[in-house]
């Protein structure tokens, strides 16, 4: 019987929680909570996307190396 009570009390406290922090960064930059938050960007491609995708482009998105024996590299990545 209380325990419904509990659950409802608790996720009234996250949502007030979230609603402040959202507060909070309103006005603020994504790449400061970045940075804030210790979260590490790097390993993804900064590059923009080409008209039409090409092996290099996925390869970089993937993370693997591209080299000549590309289908033996991407399929055991694109499967995963």
């Amino acid at each position: 019987m209380s325990t419904p009570v509990i659950l409802g009390l608790g996720l009234a406290a996250v949502g007030l929680i979230g609603r402040q922090i959202a507060k909070q960064m309103k006005g603020k930059n994504v790449q400061d909570f970045v940075k804030l938050a210790g979260i590490s960007t790097s390993k993804y491609y900064r590059g923009g996307f080409e008209p039409k995708m090409t092996r290099r482009e996925a390869a970089l998105i993937l993370g693997v190396p591209y080299v000549i024996l590309f289908p033996m590299i991407i399929v055991p990545f694109h499967s995963w």
